[in-house]
């Protein structure tokens, strides 16, 4: 490869931010998640005094017609109403009458029921109700959702630091880029992704032309070309972390990459399969970056909350 990072951000010397790092389940989370699950499943009761979130049924009288009902709902705090009635309901109790006025008109309103939704007690009844598999107890609640949580957020906390590294990298590094090299490496995957999507018979294809009225195959694939040229400079980084950082031969690593496509697509089956589908170039990009991505994830995970 011609093209090269010739200066490489130290990225040693960067400290990764709280976010990137913290994937521990503390016990505020988890109460916050029992109380969340209490909610769900609440049940409506007759409460005396309105409060906040309440469902209000008021008889309301009125010389404007739609103001005039037997039963109407006010959910104070939810902005379903205007405001002026949702206001006017709080603090009130069944058989209380308030007035509010809404654009000088005059609402007179009789409280005939308080219906408040009461979340459920966190108890192991309500785990039970959650119907998770040798979940039973508040207890096995907790330690279910430490065990699947926190290992799941650490698995994607590490493949966003280790994302995060690689466009730090990019960003900041100095990076020398052959244009014919680029040009021939990215128009192999522009033909065979054109191809392999239907080409002109593609309407998002085709909505890539510049000229929307009159697009051309040339025009398409012009388009696609830029948007591959793009992110060749990232092709480049990837490979330099594969062999100087990494010490692995490039060469070796792309040998495979046929077998990652071939594992996103049940279809093709054989190298000969992908390649006829890809070409070499697409190949050879997911191979650098699977393996660039699996360097980068074991030095961030050095960083990772003990």
């Amino acid at each position: 490869m011609k093209s090269k990072v010739t200066t490489l951000w130290d990225y040693t010397k960067y400290q990764l931010p709280a976010e990137y790092t913290r994937w521990r389940v503390h016990d505020d989370e988890i109460q916050h998640r029992l109380e969340a699950i209490a909610k769900s499943h609440a049940q409506e009761i007759d409460v005396n005094s309105v409060e906040t979130y309440d469902s209000v049924v008021c008889r309301s009288e009125s010389n404007a017609a739609q103001w005039n009902k037997e039963n109407l709902l006010i959910f104070p705090g939810r902005g379903i109403a205007p405001a002026v009635l949702e206001n006017a309901v709080l603090g009130t109790k069944v058989e209380d009458s308030v007035t509010a006025n809404i654009d000088g008109m005059q609402i007179n309103l009789t409280v005939l029921r308080i219906v408040r939704r009461q979340p459920m007690t966190i108890g192991d009844d309500m785990i039970a109700l959650e119907q998770i598999e040798g979940v039973t107890t508040v207890a096995d609640f907790i330690r279910w959702y430490r065990d699947t949580t926190e290992k799941e957020r650490r698995e994607k906390l590490i493949k966003g630091a280790a994302g995060h590294i690689q466009s730090l990298l990019l960003q900041n590094s100095q990076l020398e880029i052959d244009q014919k090299e680029a040009h021939a490496f990215c128009q192999d995957m522009v033909d065979c992704q054109f191809k392999s999507m239907g080409g002109m018979d593609n309407v998002s294809l085709v909505m890539l032309d510049e000229d929307v009225l009159n697009p051309t195959e040339a025009g398409v694939k012009k388009k696609l070309l830029e948007m591959r040229l793009e992110s060749y400079p990232m092709y480049v980084l990837n490979t330099w972390i594969v062999e100087k950082m990494a010490g692995l031969d490039a060469e070796t690593v792309c040998a495979d990459g046929w077998k990652l496509i071939s594992e996103m697509n049940s279809d093709l089956k054989t190298e000969d399969e992908v390649r006829q589908f890809a070409g070499d170039s697409l190949p050879k990009e997911f191979a650098i970056g699977n393996e660039a991505s699996r360097f980068l994830e074991q030095y961030v995970e050095q960083f990772m909350e003990a």
